[in-house]
């Protein structure tokens, strides 16, 4: 999944697969999360938000569980096929 870097506090980086709806989020501190559910449209308007980082908290982890994304070639991720998950 390709990924764009963006100005935010705690955020580096923002991907979206339009296939499956899934939205991956990869934080300064080093760790990805996959939230499945968000819509190509809640996606276009995070990126548009005048804060990104208070846009996601508030209109995405409030309301979806993010599943974090290892780097391991032995799992694969169940809802996009573009990355491996951890947990359910």
């Amino acid at each position: 999944m390709e990924m764009a870097l963006v100005k935010s506090s705690n955020i580096k980086a923002i991907g979206h697969s339009k296939k499956t709806n899934t939205l991956h989020v990869e934080f300064k501190g080093g760790k990805t999360f996959a939230y499945d559910g968000v819509l190509s449209k809640e996606y276009s308007e995070m990126m548009r938000a005048k804060s990104i980082g208070s846009h996601f908290i508030y209109n995405i982890k409030k309301r979806i569980i993010g599943v974090e994304v290892v780097d391991s070639p032995e799992i694969k991720c169940e809802g996009c096929g573009d990355c491996n998950k951890v947990g359910s």
